[in-house]
């Protein structure tokens, strides 16, 4: 139930991805991997006193995300000047479930309204970069990502009606009396806005790197309601103290710092919802250099007490292992 005022404090531990990149050859880097590219998670109990009717609880339950399965392929076109393109395999399942219940009328019936939609289709980005070498150890680097407006397709199950059932959370185990509407693998569309990055940097190898992004996606040209433009600003920097040192493991590890703001595509009772935070981390060297074990950490908050809505802070702790071995090294003596 929403209460103002109140906080509730939740936890979630999951897989979040993996890549994998090798150089096929002088001028060409190919890489596979496995990111999430949205998620869905709410459980939600609110009340609501309507005349002649009294009390009406409703429950609302949501769960699922959209992944991406890419392939990327990155050229080098020239000495400072490099391009990708990355087709992406998009698929995932989201599930809503809607129950409402009139509290003071014991012998009526609940009406509960399911959906599952099953997405799969196909899209792709693409890249540039270019880079300036300052000298052998350092350089700065302009690069863009982009990738156009299209439209996910997928399929959806859904039922809508009466039911006495006692699964608030669920339509499965539920028997329907009277069915309002209901569809079967019914081919739906989920827009996916147009969106770029931009970034920009320099790097001194083995000591440190700076780095800024913008990034921008164009909600308002998609079918959905009461949406606007999102915007993301952030910046970040790494050190490394002293990278070949042989006695002190703590001056080979690599200590990264950043912060982002964004303007979500969200407005809710023309309230915007933002996003800040901050981010740290280390990267741990494991056999020298050949492993790297990387621990972040990230800090946030989401949205605003203004005008009812609900403030959110969190807190993601990460691990990611890393390692580099020589795969297609040819021996120049046999």
């Amino acid at each position: 139930m929403t209460i103002p005022g109140a906080t509730k404090k939740s936890t979630n531990t999951n897989f979040g991805y993996f890549s994998f990149g090798f150089r096929g050859s002088k001028h060409w880097t190919a890489g596979i991997g496995l990111i999430p590219l949205t998620s869905k998670g709410y459980k939600i109990l609110d009340r609501e006193e309507v005349a002649n009717l009294g009390a009406i609880n409703k429950y609302y339950l949501g769960s699922g995300g959209i992944n991406a399965l890419y392939l990327t392929n990155a050229f080098d076109i020239s000495d400072n000047f490099a391009a990708a393109i990355s087709v992406r395999y998009l698929f995932g399942k989201l599930e809503e479930t809607n129950t409402l219940i009139l509290q003071n009328l014991p012998n009526s019936f609940n009406t509960q309204q399911g959906i599952k939609d099953q997405l799969s289709d196909f899209d792709f980005k693409i890249g540039l970069q270019y880079h300036i070498k300052q000298n052998e150890n350092s350089r700065y680097s302009i690069g863009l990502v982009a990738s156009p407006q299209t439209k996910i397709q997928g399929k959806r199950n859904s039922i809508k009606g009466t039911t006495r059932g006692s699964n608030l959370w669920s339509t499965d185990d539920n028997i329907f009396i009277d069915i309002i509407e209901a569809d079967t693998n019914k081919t739906i569309q989920y827009d996916k806005p147009f969106s770029i990055t931009l970034g920009a940097g320099k790097t001194v190898f083995n000591k440190h790197s700076l780095g800024f992004e913008y990034h921008f996606e164009n909600w308002q040209a998609t079918n959905y309601q009461n949406i606007k433009n999102a915007h993301r600003l952030s910046a970040g920097m790494s050190v490394i103290p002293q990278w070949n040192s042989a006695t002190r493991y703590f001056k080979r590890t690599t200590y990264k710092f950043g912060a982002f703001f964004e303007t979500t595509n969200l407005r809710v009772n023309n309230t915007d919802i933002n996003l800040f935070g901050f981010a740290s981390g280390i990267t741990m060297p494991i056999r020298r250099g050949i492993y790297a074990l990387d621990i972040d950490m990230q800090m946030g908050q989401l949205g605003t007490n203004s005008n009812n809505q609900i403030k959110d802070y969190y807190a993601r702790l990460s691990f990611k292992l890393r390692f580099s071995e020589i795969w297609f090294y040819k021996p120049k003596y046999d």
